[in-house]
């Protein structure tokens, strides 16, 4: 690390107060002060070719002196330059801080599970048909009747079963999956400076 800067902002917002009179006399309501403290913390690095680069933190406090070692680990898609920040290891201090996890990187590189065109031609319908089901016994009028949404019950809660939950399932592993993977790439960080 090259050198750091610390300081912070104080926002300062009010709303409300108010004055009025009537009959009884004057009547004053104070307005609500509230305050929001945002610390930055901008830390330049060297890297090993010698280009020099800074990031700033906000919010977070993490305790760095000039000369130490430290790395950055960046997230992103495979063949793209462009990542999230995801960790910083301190290998002079032997102390490591994780700015992402695997919810918020599957949010911010968009990875969440998302519907097939098949689901959707398979849901959509299902959705449609049970409120012009709903519909029809709140006007007091016979629809599609009892048989045929049974069926498509029947046929959509099987579809759901065996395509729907194990997609589920399978992000929930992925979710594990991806914060085990991180917390790797910061052992081997570590490893990589011994």
């Amino acid at each position: 690390m090259l050198s750091q800067s610390k300081h912070s902002e104080t926002h300062i917002s009010s709303s409300g107060g108010s004055a009025s009179t009537d009959r009884h006399g004057a009547r004053v309501s104070g307005p609500t002060v509230s305050s929001d403290v945002v610390t930055k913390h901008e830390i330049w690095l060297k890297e090993e070719d010698g280009n020099e680069f800074s990031f700033t933190l906000i919010n977070e406090d993490i305790p760095i002196r000039e000369g130490q070692k430290i790395s950055l680990i960046f997230c992103g898609l495979k063949d793209e330059n462009d990542g999230y920040r995801s960790a910083l290891v301190n290998h002079s201090s032997k102390k490591h801080w994780l700015f992402q996890n695997a919810d918020s990187l599957i949010r911010l590189l968009d990875l969440g599970v998302k519907p097939s065109a098949l689901e959707l031609l398979i849901t959509i319908p299902f959705i449609l048909l049970t409120l012009y089901e709903i519909l029809m016994f709140l006007v007091g009028s016979k629809g599609f009747g009892l048989i045929t949404w049974s069926i498509y019950l029947v046929a959509f809660s099987i579809y759901a079963y065996y395509k729907i939950i194990p997609k589920s399932k399978d992000h929930l592993k992925d979710r594990k999956n991806l914060n085990k993977h991180l917390e790797t790439l910061v052992q081997q960080e570590y490893q990589n400076y011994k």
